[in-house]
């Protein structure tokens, strides 16, 4: 059964106990056939779940809210329970420890959107975004797969350089290494490189108040 109920008129009188394994399943038919009460139920359901959230949380829990936040934003265009998360995690210091780097382990094979998602909840420290990708690199055709690349174009590296420049010129030591073999890489790091050094230099030379803005290459 999709719900657990007490007797058959429970499903009526919202007598139900959702757990995460119905939850789905819940959550989509509800919003299908408009039961408003049941709707209710679910966002206070994965509410207090989010609320119990903290630096101590298991990655699985993490994953299933995160997991359950996306599938309601795809399927059913609502983004309630994806901005109460994500502004959950934002508000955890480890929070690339203890979900960006798990969840990016195989970042190559994640979506745009996921990708967006990591670049939104490491908005304010995008050094350990960085950070993750230099540690997850694995020869040159992950560096410069699709996934690399938009990272690397929607990164805010002009904040990157102004935190931590050494971790800035450690990845583009490590692309860099990585280009040898293709001139269009070595462009496209090229290219990458002097715009965020050109930007970096601008901002240093007019004064320490400045709007950080990822950089495009266009």
């Amino acid at each position: 059964a999709v719900v657990s109920t007490q007797s058959t008129g429970a499903l009526y009188s919202g007598e139900i106990q959702l757990e995460r394994h119905v939850f789905r399943d819940v959550n989509k038919l509800c919003h299908v056939f408009k039961v408003d009460w049941l709707s209710g139920r679910c966002r206070d359901y994965f509410t207090d779940l989010v609320a119990r959230v903290s630096s101590s949380t298991d990655y699985q829990t993490f994953l299933f809210l995160f997991e359950e936040a996306r599938f309601s934003m795809r399927v059913m265009k609502c983004g309630q329970f994806l901005d109460l998360l994500v502004q959950k995690i934002c508000g955890l210091e480890n929070r690339a420890e203890i979900f960006v780097e798990p969840y990016m382990r195989n970042y190559t094979e994640l979506e745009t959107s996921q990708l967006d998602l990591m670049l939104q909840i490491t908005r304010s420290n995008p050094v350990s975004l960085v950070k993750i990708m230099i540690k997850n690199f694995s020869g040159e055709e992950k560096m410069f797969c699709e996934a690399s690349r938009y990272l690397l174009q929607n990164i805010d590296l002009l904040k990157c350089i102004s935190d931590d420049e050494s971790s800035f010129d450690e990845l583009f030591d490590v692309l860099d290494r990585a280009t040898q073999s293709s001139d269009s890489d070595a462009v496209f790091v090229n290219r990458l490189y002097r715009k965020s050094s050109k930007e970096f230099k601008k901002n240093i030379d007019q004064g320490p108040s400045y709007n950080l803005v990822p950089i495009p290459l266009a």
